[in-house]
């Protein structure tokens, strides 16, 4: 009898343990829902370098969950979900991504731990998002405008379409990483003292998505794979600077 409770007993240790081992790493396609003091946050893979993140508002009716823009669906990705220190971390061979169980902030990492983004605490309701950016980061994007500017730091942009404005919610940053603020509503964009804040005027839930590329092309060409743009050919801002600072000098 007692060799074979512990034979059952070995049996059941070595199950647990292979259970354990699959939910630290696995390749999975599903969404991680993390619940916070401030409310849900899911986070989706759809590349190992592209993150969807969403965060309902409290007291609104859901809508659809699919895109109208992102064509690309989550794909089988191998990852490994933890939680220690009042953080989930969400690891990828591309990308780190960490949820702050007491006020739902996400923060992007690059695999050997430096920081590319983080969020900071919203103020108020809707759906805004605020992000910290570095001093001396540069941020591009955001569609066809016409007031001469490339680089949008300290700028406000209204993301509507109308004459001689062509809205797009997509920007980047001369870090390597970029974003589609997933939400057709009329919206805004501002960057101050206080961080970098993207808005719309309606919505159901906070809904971005976190491209990480490594440099300019490579936010192009993930955004290319989600189906944002068409753009085939590499991109070089160090000319475009160039161009813009000549203009200005006449």
């Amino acid at each position: 009898m007692q060799p074979l409770l512990l034979y059952l007993c070995t049996m059941k240790q070595a199950i647990a343990l292979f259970a354990l081992l699959s939910a630290l790493v696995c390749s999975c396609s599903g969404p991680v829902n993390v619940e916070t003091e401030a409310g849900p946050v899911r986070l989706s893979c759809y590349t190992p370098g592209i993150v969807r993140v969403e965060k309902p508002l409290a007291g609104i009716q859901q809508g659809k969950d699919s895109s109208l823009c992102v064509i690309l669906q989550p794909q089988k990705v191998r990852r490994s979900v933890s939680k220690s220190g009042g953080q989930v971390t969400l690891s990828t061979d591309s990308l780190i991504v960490s949820v702050c169980l007491a006020d739902g902030c996400v923060s992007f990492y690059r695999p050997d731990g430096s920081v590319l983004l983080s969020e900071k605490p919203t103020a108020g309701e809707g759906v805004s998002q605020t992000f910290r950016l570095d001093d001396d980061e540069a941020i591009y994007g955001l569609g066809q405008h016409r007031y001469g500017k490339l680089n949008w730091r300290g700028e406000t942009v209204e993301i509507f379409n109308k004459n001689m404005d062509i809205s797009i919610p997509v920007l980047h940053s001369s870090k390597g990483w970029g974003i589609y603020w997933d939400n057709t509503g009329r919206g805004m964009f501002e960057d101050g003292p206080d961080g970098m804040t993207i808005s719309s005027e309606s919505g159901c839930r906070k809904d971005y998505y976190f491209v990480y590329g490594g440099n300019a092309d490579g936010v192009i060409g993930a955004a290319r794979t989600v189906g944002l743009c068409a753009h085939e050919r590499p991109v070089d801002l160090r000319f475009h600077t160039v161009e813009m600072r000549l203009l200005e000098l006449g």
